[in-house]
């Protein structure tokens, strides 16, 4: 029948495993994928195993054993499965923001530190590392007016300048005594951190942080131009730029405040080109302002409107407006560099942002695609218009719930820990809605968890029918379900959020005993009878709970289901 075709439904099996390397595997969300693929390695996933019954009863069987080597009787030493849902359990829902950054790094277990070293991912390394990233944005972006502009050195400049070089000192030090990362292990020996370091960026640190300026004080009067060589530590920006991807879980927008980053930046450096220019002409007019401006004016203008200016020009160079004429050769080349450099940009940033907007749509795409699919499927096999109006509405309730993404897929690319971790999430409302899991203890949770398997069922479609070979019992997340007679007239009991049904054909081994309708759309996790089986095993007090509510749902006059 028609209603029978609209129960499609969707299935997906999540794989856990323990994970035991707490104290040598750094994990942070939005942290790259080889690096989770290495805990992956490392947790010792049970992808290899062949069936997914197989990989679940492997994961729930590890998920109980904790090896003893990574116990301590501190209480930072505890297992995942007693860590995760207590932090599923304090998530609020009602709010979508994230939480705070000391929540969202993982710490490190102090005692496995050298006395002396610094976390590369502690809350105060990151705080620190912001206070220098904007230190460094001040350096790129006054110190070239300065020179360029002309900027006399006063006392103020004297003691910014001074407090910055300060800080980077402190910042050359703190890097002989940091950890950091090598793919997923954080190396904390202080030999192998500081030829590490000297290797890496310790010459363009030195290099960047030379004090010239001071050197030379004693001979000839300081200019800003004696500072140049802290726009070196300019090659820091990309190292920024990928501890903030680690942190910030929008990498689109950071993708695209990046791209306007660099534009703004190489906009600032030709303004700063340009004045320089300017100020090398003579006499003190040039076409290479514009036809209606006169150098001489510009050249008396305060700083801020010169600067405007320059910005102004090198906006409308770049883009290949600018309506100047270059008079001399130097002029000339710098207007061609601009140039050159402008359509190099700006044809960098309509392909980034044309990339971007399709990876915001891209899901979207996706899903129409799929449809167009499914309707030239359609109507190859001629279906009944009955049939297709179901299966359209099925999937544009997946749409609306979902956005057509596929959890599976999703979750089986995550290292163990991370699937127990988002699974336990993902159903928390169901186990606060659930009577049975009411006093339960976390293993058992943590066990049930692991077997369940997300449906949706669509309104007026036929779960299963009386007499029907039981093969699994369900759990209502949300929606409805009617229990009704064998010819749909009469509905005896509606079951709601949190509820459960079909155990009474597992627990006795016999065929259906009631006919179950979908009363509206709605969200189930199936649990199979291998896994009823196996966890009642286990879980002796589960079977005597059913027990007791098929009692109650089979004795009469309450013979349903």
């Amino acid at each position: 029948t028609s209603t029978e075709t609209a129960s499609v439904t969707t299935t997906s099996a999540v794989t856990f495993s323990p994970v035991t390397m707490r104290s040598t595997v750094p994990i942070w969300t939005g942290h790259a994928t080889n690096r989770l693929r290495t805990c992956d390695r490392r947790g010792g996933t049970a992808a290899s195993l062949s069936t997914p019954l197989a990989r679940m009863n492997s994961a729930r069987t590890s998920l109980m054993e904790v090896p003893a080597e990574n116990m301590s009787d501190s209480d930072e030493a505890e297992t995942l499965m007693d860590e995760a849902p207590s932090e599923a359990e304090s998530d609020d829902d009602a709010t979508a923001t994230q939480p705070p950054l000391s929540a969202r790094v993982l710490q490190y277990p102090t005692n496995t530190l050298p006395r002396g070293m610094i976390h590369w991912f502690s809350v105060w390394k990151l705080r620190w590392d912001l206070m220098l990233f904007i230190q460094l944005i001040y350096v790129i972006w006054l110190l070239p007016i300065r020179v360029c502009f002309f900027v006399e050195t006063n006392l103020t400049w004297t003691i910014v300048d001074a407090i910055g070089d300060l800080l980077q000192l402190i910042d050359i030090c703190l890097h002989f005594c940091t950890t950091f990362d090598d793919y997923g292990r954080e190396v904390t020996e202080p030999a192998q951190v500081r030829k590490h370091y000297l290797k890496t960026r310790f010459i363009f640190d030195v290099a960047g942080a030379l004090p010239i300026d001071y050197i030379l004080r004693s001979v000839m009067s300081v200019t800003p131009t004696m500072r140049l060589n802290r726009m070196i530590r300019m090659h820091r920006i990309g190292w920024y730029y990928s501890r903030m991807e680690n942190l910030v879980a929008d990498t689109l927008t950071l993708r695209m405040a990046r791209q306007a980053a660099v534009t703004l930046m190489l906009s600032h450096f030709v303004a700063c080109g340009f004045f320089s220019v300017l100020s090398l002409r003579d006499p003190p007019t040039s076409l290479f302002i514009g036809p209606h401006n006169e150098m001489g004016k510009m050249m008396e203008a305060p700083i801020y409107s010169q600067y405007i200016r320059s910005v102004y020009w090198a906006f409308i160079s770049m883009t290949g407006y600018g309506n100047t004429v270059p008079v001399t050769l130097g002029e000339t080349v710098f207007s061609l560099v601009v140039v050159i450099c402008g359509v190099g940009v700006y044809v960098s940033i309509i392909g980034a942002v044309g990339s971007l907007l399709a990876t915001m749509d891209a899901s979207t795409i996706e899903f129409r695609h799929k449809m167009d699919m499914l309707q030239e499927y359609m109507r190859y096999r001629r279906l009944p218009l009955s049939t297709k109006t179901k299966i359209q509405e099925y999937y544009a309730y997946l749409w609306q719930s979902r956005q057509g993404m596929d959890e599976q897929a999703i979750l089986l690319d995550l290292p163990p820990y991370l699937q127990l971790r988002v699974s336990l999430y993902l159903n928390k409302d169901l186990i606060e809605k659930v009577p049975l899991f009411q006093n339960a203890g976390q293993a058992f949770k943590n066990t049930l968890i692991l077997h369940l398997m997300p449906r949706v069922e669509m309104k007026g479609s036929i779960i299963f029918r009386k007499g029907d070979i039981a093969r699994e019992m369900f759990f209502i997340n949300s929606g409805t379900v009617q229990i009704v007679s064998e010819d749909h007239s009469t509905v005896f009991v509606e079951l709601h959020d949190g509820g459960f049904f079909g155990e009474v054909a597992l627990l006795y081994h016999c065929t259906r005993t009631a006919t179950i309708r979908a009363g509206s759309n709605c969200d189930l996790f199936v649990l199979t009878k291998e896994a009823f089986d196996e966890i009642a095993k286990e879980y002796p007090e589960l079977s005597k709970v059913l027990l007791a509510e098929a009692r109650l749902r089979i004795d009469p006059p309450n013979k349903n289901n």
